[in-house]
């Protein structure tokens, strides 16, 4: 009885329950924390396995997976009480990447309209226009095959089409995979079969006039520009999907840098001098 009387016993008891209630509230390193894995991503991790391997997991596999997932997140813990998510270059950049896609994702971009497709094709017309077009036919002449005697024979095949544009063809000139025939192409198309310096020399010549020769390092070429046809503004039922995925995108970096400008306007940015080249 006396012991209850006390004042240190009182003290002892108060200090016990503090500390029984305190351990209750506040995790010690000792005790375990939690990690839950829901069967959300017990799904997601499944489905995640059966879209690369084009088959279910088995159910050791799929304990794996967990037993994987788990092993992340512990590691994952760790990591930020050591604090080594801070200053970290790629996670800063990730972190970055996240919050510019949440902020396109509330945006919750609407279609536009065919009237909104339409002003944007007639801002952007040099980014969808059809470019000039020209029908070609073509003879080769090798100038390893032919050595000395290629200028005069360039000379003697051009004037004998010149004098009959719609020869047959199939017969003239020498053996090569450059094409005879080219249907109607625009001038990177021409470029990447011809090369560059055959293409800008074609680009130049009038139709329905055989014209050469024009040297290239392999031998020389004959020419016939059979059509040109000018380049146009496209209409929008032609080219409405790059018009619209290119809307989007515009759209997204407009949302996008609204957005920081409205974080930017939360924060006082100041940069020492010292710290800027040349300073």
């Amino acid at each position: 009885m006396h012991l209850a009387k006390e004042p240190l016993v009182h003290f002892a008891v108060a200090a016990f329950i503090i500390f029984a209630a305190w351990s209750l509230v506040a995790p010690g390193e000792d005790r375990p924390q939690e990690i839950v894995v829901s069967a959300r991503s017990v799904q997601q991790l499944a489905l995640v396995f059966e879209r690369t391997w084009q088959r279910p997991p088995s159910q050791e596999e799929l304990k794996a997976l967990v037993d994987d997932h788990v092993k992340e997140e512990i590691f994952y813990r760790e990591a930020l009480k050591l604090g080594l998510d801070v200053d970290d270059t790629v996670i800063r950049r990730r972190l970055r990447s996240k919050m510019e896609f949440i902020d396109e994702s509330e945006a919750v971009l609407a279609p536009p309209s065919d009237a909104e497709l339409e002003a944007y094709l007639s801002r952007n017309a040099d980014r969808f226009g059809v470019d000039p077009r020209m029908e070609i036919r073509h003879v080769f002449l090798n100038r390893h095959k032919r050595g000395e005697a290629i200028a005069s024979d360039a000379i003697l095949m051009l004037e004998s089409l010149q004098s009959r544009p719609s020869s047959d063809i199939s017969e003239l000139g020498d053996t090569t995979l450059l094409p005879q025939e080219m249907p109607l192409a625009d001038r990177r198309q021409i470029e990447a079969v011809f090369g560059a310096e055959l293409a800008e020399a074609v680009s130049q010549m009038p139709p329905g006039v055989w014209t050469g020769p024009i040297e290239s390092p392999f031998g020389l070429h004959l020419f016939y520009v059979r059509q040109r046809v000018a380049g146009r503004a496209p209409r929008l039922d032609e080219v409405r999907e790059p018009v619209l995925q290119a809307w989007l995108q515009d759209k997204r970096e407009q949302v996008r840098e609204e957005r920081f400008a409205e974080l930017l306007a939360r924060y006082t940015v100041s940069i020492e001098k010292s710290a800027l080249p040349g300073q």
